[in-house]
């Protein structure tokens, strides 16, 4: 067997295989122990270097004319070296990495095509995040979504359809001349389920964002009846706050525009 790493080709053995089940698609996934035998001082010291690339960018095995066959994950790697030779012995474990290849994405009633998507696990609930270009009459309905939602029910087609629970996270949009592009961030259920210290940390970014809108559209309400009228009396105070609660999520939507959300 053959691993590519970043162009550079290690010759293996596989001394066992095992399999784990993806948390992505619920497919079987391979999982080898590998090893590797260098022959000199200068050839371990390179191939150190290669592995601490691939912690971060994955291996490849390929084929004898170095077409890939399958990309790996290094998880763990041990050597050894008797001393008084030039013989440098290498333990791999390294698991299957699967190519995720979403079809579309329905969140709640809605259907989105990410031009961007990529999905993670983090202690055991999923994330997404998919970058989407909409219409007007698709901006409209993902704001009702955003602002009457809890949790949804959400289908990753040719991933899995399995429906998975879960809400939105921080989504930032910003303008684009065919539409709206907007960066969605979906959070499973099961992150509000466990007790989660940095979570409590940043909840006053949320309120705070919360507020700050509320005050916005209150000035906003209190300067359009001043104009108006002239003079405010008790009616228009109630109808300023009215104005302000309806109002307050179109403003908090405001505070989540960026120039371009593909920057981020």
């Amino acid at each position: 067997m053959y691993l590519d790493f970043s162009g550079s080709t290690v010759q293996v053995s596989v001394i066992s295989e095992s399999s784990f089940t993806s948390s992505h698609t619920g497919s079987p996934l391979r999982r080898l122990e590998v090893k590797a035998v260098l022959r000199s001082q200068l050839e371990n010291e390179n191939f150190l270097s290669l592995l601490e690339e691939a912690r971060a960018e994955g291996a490849s095995s390929v084929d004898e004319e170095g077409n890939i066959i399958c990309r790996w994950r290094i998880e763990n790697n041990s050597w050894h070296h008797t001393q008084g030779t030039s013989v440098y012995h290498h333990s791999l474990e390294i698991e299957e990495i699967e190519e995720l290849e979403l079809d579309y994405l329905v969140v709640g009633e809605m259907t989105l095509r990410p031009y961007a998507y990529q999905e993670r696990f983090d202690e055991g609930y999923l994330i997404i995040e998919a970058s989407v270009l909409l219409s007007d009459d698709e901006n409209e309905e993902l704001a009702v979504l955003l602002e009457e939602s809890d949790y949804l029910q959400v289908f990753r087609y040719g991933i899995n359809e399995q429906p998975v629970e879960m809400r939105f996270g921080l989504c930032y949009w910003s303008e684009h001349e065919h539409g709206t592009k907007h960066l969605l961030t979906l959070v499973g259920k099961e992150a509000d389920e466990e007790p989660n210290p940095l979570k409590k940390a940043f909840m006053w970014v949320e309120s705070t964002r919360k507020q700050t809108a509320k005050n916005k559209a209150t000035i906003e309400a209190l300067l359009s009846a001043l104009t108006l009228r002239g003079v405010l009396g008790t009616e228009e105070i109630e109808q300023v706050r009215t104005e302000a609660l309806e109002s307050s999520w179109g403003m908090e939507h405001e505070l989540y525009r960026v120039e371009d959300v593909d920057d981020l």
